[in-house]
């Protein structure tokens, strides 16, 4: 195996030992029957600086109350613009999670599209206009 980045490795005596993050220039080769990867714990956000989204101090995205007064679940301080999984702030980091708050933006884009169809005064009563 080789670790780019924090693992848990866990030994056959179920022992755990924490590997730092080494960066990406530093490989470091670890012989290991199990590994458990956070891959998402650190955020890969970047990209997102500048537009109008807000993060939290860790750089994840802030989505619903957190994000702004006045917004749906999972929804970022930029209206109509949704964020899930490893990437919003309070996330368990878990890809059933993920995979479970996709479903409810769904919805919700469901119901915001039907109230707001037809006029933009739809568009803003249903919070996807502010």
């Amino acid at each position: 195996m080789i670790a780019r980045a924090a693992a848990t490795i866990i030994s056959q005596t179920n022992s755990a030992k924490k590997v730092p993050h080494g960066g990406v220039a530093k490989l470091r080769y670890i012989f290991s029957y199990l590994a458990f990867w956070f891959i998402g714990a650190e955020p890969n956000t970047d990209w997102l600086y500048g537009s109008d989204v807000a993060f939290d101090q860790k750089g994840f995205v802030l989505t619903g109350a957190d994000a702004s007064e006045n917004r749906h679940p999972l929804e970022t301080s930029r209206p109509g613009v949704f964020a899930i999984g490893d990437v919003r702030s309070g996330s368990v980091k878990r890809v059933a999670s993920a995979v479970g708050e996709g479903a409810q933006v769904v919805a919700t884009l469901h119901r915001v599209l039907a109230a707001a169809r037809g006029t933009a005064g739809g568009a803003v009563r249903a919070g996807l206009l502010r």
